[in-house]
């Protein structure tokens, strides 16, 4: 197969997000269904991607995902790639599928939204390049000490031209999680930052975790508001929105983000 410069783009973009359906590499190339359609059809016939499916519980066809194969990987390599640690493989379950999916709606949502901006995206380390290497704090929680690692699904820095960086954690919510687990997590999250963990590991001279809620409506998301702010030391640190608001107009400068406290919904920028 001769490879194009658009067969190359669309590998690379499977290595960084991992898991991709059509659909969001329509939306990462800005080209037309068909377009995509006969590249990826190309790419997987000669052994540059793999498909996967997610399951389908009552019926109906499954969206067709694709994770990078050998002739992929050897491009990459080609190209000057040499970590390939973590990369996913046929036989996922459902769950972890859903859950990058969602992750990569919102990274390709923020993706977008600094590209109408002129803002960039100075980092992206997704949750297998985190935990590598990891913190961990200990916190106080009903009368006992644990130990909470510092995981968090994503860790991104925006860049705005002139007017800094702004650091951020993402945890991605699917509503699997107990409140107390959350606040356990909240309250390590509070704790990092009074220890000045995370100066040393990013040197950032601050944070946000944005906690983006995958679940049908918007009674998870006003649960864990309620449960934040009975978390001493929040401040504005902790950021929640429902997945389905998070479009590229509104992830970074649209008022559609909760704050912990805070009664009404703000934007993370002023644009």
């Amino acid at each position: 197969m001769r490879e194009t410069e658009r067969d190359h783009q669309i590998v690379r973009w499977v290595y960084e997000y991992r898991i991709l359906s059509q659909a969001q590499l329509q939306r990462l190339a800005g080209k037309s269904r068909s377009t995509v359609q006969q590249a990826l059809v190309r790419l997987y016939h000669h052994r540059y991607l793999e498909r996967v499916f997610l399951p389908v519980a009552y019926g109906g066809s499954s969206p067709t995902l694709y994770i990078l194969d050998t002739r992929g990987i050897a491009l990459l390599q080609r190209l000057g790639v040499e970590d390939f640690s973590g990369l996913p493989s046929r036989g996922l379950s459902g769950v972890f599928l859903e859950h990058t999916l969602a992750m990569n709606d919102f990274r390709i949502a923020v993706t977008e939204a600094c590209e109408r901006l002129g803002w960039r995206i100075a980092v992206w380390r997704t949750e297998n390049a985190i935990k590598a290497d990891y913190d961990r704090v200990a916190v106080r929680t009903r009368g006992k000490v644990e130990v909470v690692p510092i995981v968090p699904d994503s860790y991104f820095v925006v860049e705005i031209p002139d007017r800094g960086v702004s650091h951020f954690f993402l945890e991605l919510d699917r509503a699997t999680m107990t409140l107390r687990r959350f606040k356990t997590k909240i309250a390590g999250y509070v704790e990092y930052y009074k220890s000045g963990g995370y100066q040393k590991r990013f040197g950032a001279q601050g944070f946000r975790v944005l906690t983006v809620v995958d679940a049908p409506g918007t009674v998870r998301v006003e649960n864990l508001v309620k449960d934040s702010e009975s978390i001493p030391g929040i401040g504005r640190r902790f950021w929640f929105a429902h997945l389905p608001d998070l479009t590229p107009e509104r992830v970074l400068t649209g008022q559609v983000w909760r704050i912990g406290g805070h009664a009404a919904p703000e934007s993370l920028f002023t644009p």
